[in-house]
């Protein structure tokens, strides 16, 4: 048995599914993903790229043993985040927001706050002084 083929049953035993239920959700019949991971036949990569999507596999995982098993979306990022902060559920949507924004528009948001932040923090020492 090759890595992948073990890597294969690692991701399905991972989701806690039998085979049939494993290959029915990824649309092949049970003998041919038996095949699979018992090393008969060498999967596509077209199938490879679906198990990935699917169930958010790191696909240099699979295929080569590196970084971790699962890819983590800016979702799942958030999601345990707001859990193990106890953010708000409109934090996380603002931190999901963020996120979802192209790099430019979060480096000229932050280049925004910086600028805000500085002039707080001048009123603020100003302030004292009256």
């Amino acid at each position: 048995m090759t890595i992948v083929e073990e890597r294969l049953k690692e991701v399905r035993e991972r989701f806690s599914l039998t085979q049939e239920e494993f290959a029915s959700r990824l649309g092949v019949t049970r003998t041919a993903y038996a095949k699979y991971e018992n090393g008969i036949v060498v999967p596509s990569d077209t199938f490879i790229s679906l198990l990935c999507a699917k169930f958010h596999i790191n696909k240099q995982w699979l295929c080569e043993g590196e970084g971790a098993m699962i890819h983590e979306t800016s979702l799942d990022i958030v999601q345990r985040l707001e859990k193990e902060k106890k953010m708000t559920r409109d934090e996380a949507m603002l931190l999901m927001a963020f996120l979802s924004l192209p790099e430019v528009d979060r480096q000229e948001m932050l280049g925004f706050a910086e600028q805000v932040f500085k002039v707080y923090l001048l009123l603020k020492e100003n302030a004292n002084t009256i």
